[in-house]
């Protein structure tokens, strides 16, 4: 395991919530227990990075830039 996973702790269990199609048109919940970076999506992973790089200071047009945004308030629009 890398040190990071380990230190964020993304490679701990966590237990979730899941539906599950049953039959047709029909959903059941299960208790479903995996690894945390399972249920993190790419995009929760870029609202992070740029609320974590907006906290370090880092100017805005150099995280427009990294996340690929065309102006300052649709970083901000986005990352509310």
């Amino acid at each position: 395991m890398v040190v990071a996973e380990k230190e964020a702790g993304i490679i701990n269990p966590i237990k979730a919530m899941r539906q599950i199609k049953s039959r047709e048109r029909e959903y059941r919940k299960q208790l479903i227990s995996r690894p945390k970076w399972e249920f993190i999506s790419s995009n929760s992973a870029r609202r992070f990075c740029a609320t974590f790089l907006c906290e370090k200071k880092i100017h805005p047009t150099k995280i427009i830039i990294q996340r690929v945004h065309s102006s300052i308030n649709d970083l901000h629009r986005r990352n509310r």
